[in-house]
């Protein structure tokens, strides 16, 4: 086949990023399906092939380079991509861990994925950029097609001329650090494709290898859940679990998960965060796996795991080293009780995720279940139904308790006026707002903030 992907790749894939890209501007809510297919297109593939081989760089960890590529046959190597990837055989590689000097003379990672994956990877972009194209602000420049550094240096002069004044903030190591659930999840957005999202799920699983030995992917933080005073429900995927005082649970990480207070009474609820570095020999046992029932009640929780936690009450500012002596001590004990299955098992609907990031993003804005539906893809009717079957509640009662949360964050921590404060948290009436408060706290928005400024 002689060089038909370099003839016409280019064109077919650019329309084809016009079409998506117009598609996703004229509807800001609309969610895409059967991407995946578009993915292993060849034309596709050859394109990504030529960005990347234009972008040089050093073989992965298979040692394979653009060479040895092209003597092999650059057409018949896509074509082996193409069927790994229609038949679902595909799987990326860890990552290659190298090191660069920084100015300050540090050094930064870098990983360096396989020729392969990134392939594969910009074939991924090419096709699902121009969906989030749509979305992006006019003054962002960075990682973005035809922008660069300079055009964004020449924007900052010409609105210093109005006066206006530049903050320059950088957040330390991101990269590094950005939640991946939180990422799949803006992703779940607008692509329902759910083949798009195992995809790059999967790199971002992947892993490192450095000097010969596997790292997993750190990512996500195990959270403890200790309940001292009356009764809470922890939600893992579909499933809801009853906690009351002396229980215990592990909320193992990358886990999509929730809680409800149903009692009406005084409830308290301990939860510890712990960092993944922390956990020794357990690490991969919280990366791969979960408890099949995560919560431990009073009368089965181990004395050691017991005496760890009130330490951890007594004193919430221990050491690194005294918290890992801890975090082992209840990992070990707890490992004893329960029954770990693949975390994969673990049913994580997407429209479940969907909801509550939409809500959780949304919820400052006059909401209707009708509305939300529509923006997620669905029916109303199959939304109400994850309302009442997962999270056991209706909609407006689980839109009311994110506003009342945002609420009592800002009488804690504010002296703004309370007109202003449940109008910013999207309550359309003072009765309305008045109602749940009182139902939720049993007393006034004026006495739960005297009585929370008098602690």
């Amino acid at each position: 086949m002689p060089n038909i992907g370099q003839q016409h790749s280019t064109e077919k894939s650019r329309q084809l990023q016009r079409n998506l890209y117009l598609t996703a501007k004229k509807d800001k809510q609309r969610r895409f399906h059967a991407l995946y297919d578009r993915i292993f297109r060849l034309d596709i593939l050859w394109r990504a092939w030529k960005e990347v081989r234009e972008n040089k760089g050093s073989a992965g960890i298979d040692g394979i380079t653009f060479e040895m590529i092209e003597e092999y046959g650059v057409e018949e190597y896509l074509l082996d991509i193409q069927e790994d990837l229609k038949n679902k055989k595909y799987r990326p590689k860890p990552v290659k861990r190298v090191y660069i000097p920084k100015p300050d003379g540090k050094q930064r990672p870098l990983g360096i994925p396989t020729i392969r994956d990134r392939i594969v990877q910009q074939a991924c972009k090419i096709v699902i950029e121009p969906i989030f194209e749509a979305n992006f602000l006019d003054s962002s420049y960075g990682f973005r097609p035809k922008r660069d550094a300079k055009q964004a240096t020449e924007k900052v002069k010409k609105e210093l001329y109005k006066n206006w004044y530049v903050v320059d903030a950088d957040i330390q190591g991101y990269f590094d650090n950005i939640n991946h659930e939180i990422l799949l999840g803006l992703l779940n957005r607008r692509i329902s494709d759910r083949r798009v999202i195992k995809l790059c799920r999967q790199w971002l699983q992947s892993g490192v290898i450095e000097n010969g030995k596997y790292y997993p992917t750190e990512k996500g933080s195990p959270q403890l859940v200790y309940v001292t005073k009356g009764e809470v429900e922890l939600g893992i995927g579909y499933e809801l679990y009853h906690m009351e005082k002396g229980d215990f649970a592990i909320v193992f990480p990358d886990l999509i998960h929730h809680y409800q207070v149903f009692s009406k009474g005084e409830n308290e609820v301990y939860q510890f965060y712990a960092s993944l570095e922390l956990s020794g020999p357990f690490m991969a046992l919280l990366q791969k796996k979960c408890p099949e029932n995560p919560v431990i009640a009073s009368a089965d929780l181990h004395r050691e795991v017991k005496n760890a936690l009130s330490c951890l009450i007594k004193d919430q500012k221990v050491s690194e080293v005294v918290g890992q002596a801890y975090l082992q001590i209840i990992l070990y004990r707890c490992r004893e009780t329960f029954r770990f299955i693949e975390k994969d098992s673990v049913g994580s609907n997407d429209l479940i995720y969907a909801a509550m990031s939409y809500l959780l993003s949304h919820f400052q804005e006059e909401l209707t279940l009708g509305k939300v539906a529509s923006a997620l893809g669905t029916n109303k009717f199959a939304l109400s139904k994850i309302f009442s079957g997962i999270f056991h509640t209706n909609f407006n009662q689980y839109l009311n308790e994110i506003r009342l949360n945002y609420v009592t964050s800002l009488l804690e921590n504010t002296d703004r006026r309370i007109t202003d404060i449940f109008l910013e948290a999207g309550f359309e009436s003072q009765r309305t707002f008045n109602r749940a408060f009182q139902l939720r706290y049993n007393q006034t928005p004026s006495e739960y903030r005297k009585s929370w400024w008098e602690k």
